[in-house]
């Protein structure tokens, strides 16, 4: 079952998102990767204290999460979208695939994180990506 979640949110969509929509990427706007790895753990904060009881019993190292917050915010940083559009686009295809790939891979090898967990999961990945993707957009 863990195949097929991988595979689904992972290398279907991603794929036909970019061809429908090319967009321009380069190195990181710093300004950008600081305003995203600032906000990154204020979302972090309001989606575990809603839904704390989905992750009850998983265990957080706030240093790789910092660490995290950062390849994030940077991540974030590098596509060039030309309208809000692309901005929302970008968002979303990098949400699913960085929250696909850890969901698909933390239920491969936890008995406990189960599909629902990992669509919930998934989903939130995708409207904080989508949302910090726009917020930079428009700075």
């Amino acid at each position: 079952m863990s195949a097929i979640i991988f595979l689904f949110f992972c290398l279907v969509p991603p794929p036909l998102l970019f061809v429908l929509v090319p967009m321009r990427v380069s190195f990181p706007q710093w300004k950008n990767a600081l305003v995203a790895t600032a906000l990154l753990p204020v979302w972090d904060l309001l989606w575990f204290s809603i839904f704390r009881r989905v992750y009850r019993g998983e265990y957080t190292n706030v240093w790789y999460a910092a660490c995290t917050w950062v390849l994030l915010g940077t991540s974030l940083s590098m596509p060039r979208p030309e309208s809000t559009e692309e901005a929302a686009i970008a968002g979303a295809v990098f949400g699913l695939v960085v929250w696909g790939t850890f969901n698909g891979s933390y239920a491969s090898i936890t008995p406990t994180w189960t599909l629902p967990k990992v669509v919930l999961d998934v989903v939130w990945g995708c409207i904080v990506s989508v949302s910090l993707s726009v917020f930079l957009y428009a700075l």
